[in-house]
């Protein structure tokens, strides 16, 4: 017997449901399910940001102005990175792109 699970609706674009349908059917499998395990798979991440969130309402002036420059040094640093990375990442598809259709 299938468990019950919590169930949410979701609107997506017609660009998003077309990649997920894609997934699916790459994967053979629902296009829930693909949503479903892209949402299992961000959750370490949204984890955070719901912790951090929930305590920076009891925060000192101080501690928010350390928050602050740690969020710039994000900025000036980190991002740039895992922008690079995204870059990367998306040069490494072109490359099996360009291999596939050949």
């Amino acid at each position: 017997m299938a468990t019950q699970r919590p169930r949410v609706g979701v609107t997506l674009s017609e660009e998003a449901l077309d990649i997920v349908q894609r997934l699916a059917a790459l994967e053979k499998t629902s296009a829930s399910k693909v949503v479903a395990g892209m949402v299992e798979e961000f959750l370490p991440i949204a984890r955070q940001l719901v912790e951090l969130g929930e305590t920076t309402a009891s925060l000192d002036d101080g501690q928010r102005a350390k928050l602050a420059a740690l969020a710039q040094a994000m900025e000036t640093g980190v991002i740039p990175k895992s922008n690079e990375a995204l870059a990367a990442f998306q040069d490494a598809l072109g490359a099996a792109r360009e291999i596939v259709t050949k």
